[in-house]
């Protein structure tokens, strides 16, 4: 036997505890990558997951936000039908009373009533009031600066005013509110 051959059989016990060694350790580093694989990929599938219910919670919540909105623009829609409903109606039953207490100069007692509004014009304006017949029946009178409307339009326009105060209050759509008469009430 040579001595290399002698001497590569007396190595081969540590080169097979070497390679034997290097097996373990190439095992146990395979074994430890696996573990950390592994736990990286339940680490990012749970991660994954959270981002997931989040995204979901995030778009209920904008989806709620979005539908909140959407009630909203409804009900104000309506409420704007709703108004102008009201208001078609209102103008339109004021053109007929105008049209109905206009008719009433064709009455024959409208000569008396002209008389008592005058009467009134005067005490409530003084006797150097100016009192004038006024287009669609009734009086203005008018005396320095101070003017007194007695004419079936006003009275028309304020009773319609008071009668859409006591129906919608608050909710009278442009309705102007009734005037304050002298000695009366609005």
């Amino acid at each position: 036997m040579t001595a290399v051959a002698s001497s590569s059989a007396a190595l081969r016990p540590l080169i097979e505890a070497l390679l034997s060694a290097a097996r373990d350790d190439a095992a146990r580093i395979t074994a430890r990558a696996d573990q950390v694989s592994a736990q990286t990929l339940a680490d990012a599938r749970a991660q994954a997951a959270a981002i997931v219910d989040q995204a979901r919670r995030d778009g209920e919540t904008d989806a709620e936000a979005v539908l909140a909105a959407a009630r909203s623009g409804a009900r104000r829609a309506a409420r704007e039908t709703l108004l102008h409903v009201q208001r078609a109606a209102y103008d339109e039953l004021h053109q007929r009373c105008r049209t109905a207490a206009a008719a009433v100069t064709a009455d024959p007692g409208h000569a008396r009533l002209r008389y008592r509004l005058g009467q009134t014009a005067w005490r409530v304006l003084g006797e150097d009031a100016v009192v004038r017949e006024a287009d669609g029946g009734g009086v203005i009178g008018e005396v320095a600066g101070r003017r007194l409307d007695l004419s079936m339009a006003s009275f028309t326009d304020t009773a319609l005013a008071e009668l859409a105060w006591q129906l919608f209050g608050d909710d009278r759509a442009g309705v102007p509110e009734p005037a304050v008469i002298p000695g009366g009430r609005p």
